[in-house]
């Protein structure tokens, strides 16, 4: 209920905001530009900021010039950074939706100090309203990262470690309008652009069965290491083929035998047995977790486990193989099904030899295309 609650918040606030403009999926270049706005780079969406990448590569970067007339109000950057602080600010990019409006992503550097803020001009580059959305924390138990989706949105996740090392996720959601950006919706149904975020992925995991378990890339299973020798904490994160059926479920499992466990919990009507045979873990729904899901899905899967140093994969079978990208995990044979215990491929290319022993006739080599590089994102 509490989902279903959110998820129609969700659709009534996103119903506001595209009352008052036309959202489109592809971005598009600025078509005009004044002295402020033309310091900006075009970029294209989704872009994505980490608090821990705000201060990259800024001896390479050139500090913005704002002089004159001022193109953003003392007040917004006064929701972070102390009146009369020396702010330094950089570019991040621009994108404009269609023929409205700019949006424009700056950061701003003061000491240690860092943050990112979003400004919003009309199709004049006459000023709307701004926001922060990104920040580093003086503690640093607490992490930031906002993303500005294909769809014009915000999406802003806070991620918290509390005392008893689970860390709490936040995920805050803005969007603009003609009254400028609207509300800070806290939802737990991740867009499809977004990263995903597992809160549990620190937690330490040296018990039986603990580990990621992966249907494919957007729906998973992790169990890590609790302080009760009989449970396990449980992160499930879901979204099916059906439009909607999307959802996490943060909390502990019980472990009732030698190869299972069941989410049970008093006060929640919502029963799921889990079974682990060899590498897989079978998660089933028993009853009542039409609280957890959108009505028209279910919670039922078989996942099999990966090594941490195998990434989930894409199901999709006329896909080719892609090219390791820097700074990336590396990934297993979409071809090759995970084995436990196997080594990961070897990261150099090698030459595949045809498994038919009869000589056939070579064929012409696929053109590989190189990798289409994302704008670096400082």
């Amino acid at each position: 209920m509490k989902l279903l609650n959110i998820s129609l918040l969700y659709i009534l606030f996103f119903m506001m905001s595209c009352s008052s403009k036309k959202t489109s999926s592809s971005s598009t270049t600025v078509s005009k530009d004044n002295e402020f706005t033309e310091q900006f780079n075009n970029i294209e969406l989704p872009v994505s900021l980490a608090d821990t990448a705000l201060d990259k590569s800024i001896g390479k970067e050139k500090p913005l010039k704002i002089t004159g007339k001022k193109y953003f109000p003392d007040s917004l950057i006064q929701t972070y950074f102390e009146k009369g602080e020396k702010v330094v600010f950089y570019p991040i990019g621009k994108v404009q939706n269609e023929d409205q409006e700019i949006y424009v992503l700056l950061k701003g550097i003061s000491g240690t100090k860092k943050a990112a803020f979003v400004l919003c001009y009309d199709n004049m580059l006459n000023y709307k309203d701004g926001a922060l959305i990104c920040k580093t924390d003086a503690d640093n138990k607490t992490t930031y990262r906002a993303m500005l989706t294909k769809n014009f949105d915000i999406k802003i996740l806070k991620s918290t470690l509390v005392p008893d090392g689970e860390p709490e996720l936040t995920e805050s959601y803005l969007a603009y309008n003609n009254a400028g950006f609207l509300g800070e919706v806290v939802t737990n149904i991740s867009d499809e652009d977004m990263d995903l975020t597992n809160p549990i992925d620190t937690l330490p995991q040296t018990k039986k069965f603990t580990g990621d378990y992966f249907l494919d890339k957007k729906n998973f299973v992790s169990l890590r290491d609790s302080k009760d020798s009989g449970e396990l904490v449980f992160f499930y994160h879901f979204e099916k083929d059906k439009q909607d059926c999307s959802g996490e479920i943060k909390d502990k499992v019980l472990l009732t035998g030698t190869n299972t466990a069941t989410y049970l919990h008093d006060g929640d009507p919502c029963v799921m047995n889990i079974s682990f045979v060899g590498n897989q873990l079978i998660l089933k729904e028993d009853h009542g977790c039409g609280n957890k899901r959108p009505l028209d899905c279910t919670l039922d899967g078989s996942f099999t486990k990966r090594s941490p140093k195998q990434a989930p994969k894409k199901q999709d079978k006329n896909a080719n193989p892609a090219k390791p990208v820097p700074g990336t995990k590396p990934t297993t044979n979409p071809k090759t099904p995970a084995t436990p215990g196997a080594k990961p491929p070897a990261s150099k290319p090698t030459t595949v030899k045809p498994t038919n022993p009869k000589p056939v006739a070579p064929k012409p080599a696929p053109v590989k295309k190189a990798p289409v590089k994302q704008p670096e994102i400082h």
